[in-house]
């Protein structure tokens, strides 16, 4: 980070508190928006898995380092071009729309290839988003949970490279899973994380999941592979198992769920 310039880039947990200039983060408690504190009540996850904090200033220094072939704002040579290439190149599926390099996501928006990475957890959700073709990037930084930032940053993203901020609806043909497969999907899944979510059948036969207070339908895209439809964007399923196991875990989203003992 030093060699970017990113100055107010940082792992620390208590040092945002003392700076004068920091976001309160707010999190759904009961139903009430509450003011918490990331560093104590999640700090079991935030080393690797969201530690860090940062401004839109410094991020804006690290995404020019991608769109610069690995040179930073101040030119100081960060990565070789073929190492930024490689970082962004497609090495597996990450959802049904988008594949994962180098701890990068990798999908395609209005015909160009995009890169990006976001994330949330209680008190937080980010999204960064650019497209090397075009030389543009786009930060969103939001100090709640679970605000659909990931469709902030490619409606912002399509207005400067010259297309509509509209969301590019899918159509999901419904192929139900067979019956074996659906009873041993159901069950509850979670991650150290906090993310607890619970597939299901309801009373009329509907395949259901359900994430802290809501219920959602899920259409069933391909065996093994589910589609929960969203206002701003859509959530994508994927069982995951093997012969031994079975099923023992579920991709959502971007993350992997072990499946519950309880």
């Amino acid at each position: 980070m030093k060699p970017l310039g990113m100055e107010r880039s940082f792992c620390d947990f208590v040092r945002p508190l003392k700076d004068e200039n920091h976001a309160a983060l707010y999190a759904v408690v009961a139903g009430e928006l509450t003011k918490v504190r990331d560093y104590h009540d999640n700090a079991f996850v935030l080393n690797g898995g969201g530690a860090m904090k940062s401004t839109l200033k410094d991020l804006k220094k690290y995404i020019a380092m991608y769109l610069n072939d690995g040179t930073g704002l101040n030119g100081t040579s960060i990565a070789k071009p073929e190492t930024i290439t490689a970082m962004t190149t497609k090495r597996q599926m990450d959802s049904y729309v988008t594949d994962y390099g180098y701890g990068l996501d990798i999908k395609e928006l209005n015909g160009l290839q995009v890169t990006g990475h976001g994330g949330s957890l209680p008190g937080v959700s980010s999204h960064l988003l650019w497209c090397r073709e075009k030389g543009l990037g786009v930060i969103v930084l939001c100090n709640t949970e679970d605000v659909p930032v990931s469709g902030v940053a490619e409606a912002a993203l399509s207005m400067g490279m010259g297309f509509k901020a509209e969301r590019i609806l899918h159509h999901y043909e419904n192929k139900p899973w067979d019956a074996k497969t659906l009873k041993a999907a159901c069950g509850v899944y979670a991650s150290d994380e906090g993310t607890k979510v619970e597939l299901f059948m309801g009373e009329d036969g509907e395949v259901l999941l359900k994430n802290g207070d809501k219920t959602s339908s899920v259409t069933m895209i391909e065996p093994g592979h589910g589609m929960i439809a969203g206002e701003y964007g859509d959530t994508f399923i994927q069982m995951i198992a093997d012969e031994r196991r079975g099923i023992f875990g579920m991709r959502y989203g971007s993350r992997i769920l072990p499946r519950s003992k309880a």
